[in-house]
């Protein structure tokens, strides 16, 4: 077999060239999975940190939520009402100091709650695809179960809350599985399925 020595300078440069387009293809291919991936990642942590905002803001939500109740129960028979019915059947009966725990609920979910919510359906609907064609383990799939419930409980909340919500002033929450069952209720899993995908990439 000839050396590339004895090899006409064509021939020569014609390999070093399929040799340099090779390695170019191959590196830019390498590149290429590592930008997407970097990116996906990026994008998952920001829905990480929007679902973070999110749980602070009902945490905070609830604390109000259970200091109205409780000021409510001493003077009114709950009878098995949800929060928003019970709030709601004594809104004109709320003393000036529970009219303003009242106000701060609503507040928190016409504003800080509406914000997280809308801002997780725009990052639904925006990476719809991202992982739709892609096949993986129990951790994609966890993750991608988990999003879809996920969306379907957002744009519930969403039409619940322009439709009910912003019309009638002695509404103070937007609940979908409570008492009066208007929806499923917010995935509780998509945080731990999300960070493992994440702790996965």
């Amino acid at each position: 077999m000839q050396s590339l020595t004895s090899l006409p300078d064509w021939i020569t440069a014609l390999i070093g060239g399929f040799v340099t387009f090779a390695a170019k293809t191959a590196y830019d291919k390498f590149a290429k999975r590592k930008e997407n991936k970097e990116n996906e990642l990026e994008k998952l942590h920001q829905l990480q940190e929007i679902l973070r905002e999110g749980k602070s803001t009902l945490h905070s939500q609830n604390y109000l939520r259970a200091r109205l109740n409780r000021s409510l129960e001493e003077r009114f028979d709950r009878g098995g009402l949800g929060y928003n019915q019970f709030f709601a059947k004594h809104f004109s009966e709320l003393t000036p100091e529970e009219k303003t725990l009242f106000d701060l609920i609503r507040g928190i979910s016409e504003n800080s709650m509406y914000s997280a919510n809308k801002r997780l359906l725009e990052w639904a609907n925006a990476q719809a695809g991202m992982f739709a064609m892609k096949t993986g383990d129990a951790a994609l799939n966890d993750f991608r179960k988990d999003l879809s419930e996920m969306k379907d409980h957002l744009v519930i909340w969403m039409d619940k809350y322009s439709s009910i919500f912003k019309k009638d002033p002695a509404q103070c929450l937007v609940y979908l599985k409570d008492e009066e069952a208007h929806g499923k209720g917010f995935p509780q899993r998509i945080e731990v399925s999300l960070a493992t995908l994440i702790s996965k990439m």
